[in-house]
């Protein structure tokens, strides 16, 4: 495994697609093929997961519970990293207090399942403020950042990705 800066070096899949979601069979024989080409990292973000963009508000029934579960165990089983992210940027008000309490309360439902690393997504979405952030930020980039920040130190440093909206999207590794 190649290691940059103490931390392992992470290639892999995203299934960050519009359209149907992959399989959970299809899920296990892609982990299959990650780790015999080497790679080490699944990226769980599905745009047409409801409740990964549209409803990222709610939480994922006992049943759902159950599905993920299993996901993020096969994907270790299978020696790749699992990442859960999620796309709130439809319509998160940055500034307003239960919009962030549901984010917390969504990352550690999936905590709790067994998941260590995390991604917030803001990829694909309109990059202006919504009114009530207009006065406390600047612009989407500070909003998003202080977003991050704040939901990496609540997951107590495990590993974050994040993905800002922007002309040219980037991929920042915490």
């Amino acid at each position: 495994m190649v290691v940059i800066d103490e931390k392992p070096f992470l290639s892999g899949v995203i299934e960050g697609f519009y359209g149907r979601p992959w399989t959970c069979r299809q899920r296990n024989e892609l982990f299959a093929r990650i780790k015999k080409y080497g790679m080490n990292t699944y990226v769980y973000a599905p745009k047409d997961d409801m409740k990964h963009r549209a409803l990222w508000r709610q939480l994922y029934t006992t049943k759902e519970e159950e599905k993920l579960a299993a996901l993020i165990t096969a994907a270790e089983t299978s020696g790749v990293s699992f990442v859960y992210a999620i796309s709130p940027g439809l319509d998160i008000v940055f500034s307003c207090a239960a919009d962030v309490a549901a984010l917390k309360r969504k990352m550690k439902q999936v905590s709790k399942l067994g998941c260590k690393c995390f991604a917030l997504l803001f990829d694909d979405i309109d990059p202006r403020l919504k009114v009530p952030d207009c006065n406390l930020y600047k612009s989407s980039a500070e909003a998003q950042s202080v977003l991050a920040n704040e939901l990496y130190q609540y997951l107590k440093k495990t590993r974050f990705l994040f993905c800002p909206t922007g002309k040219y999207y980037t991929i920042l590794y915490f």
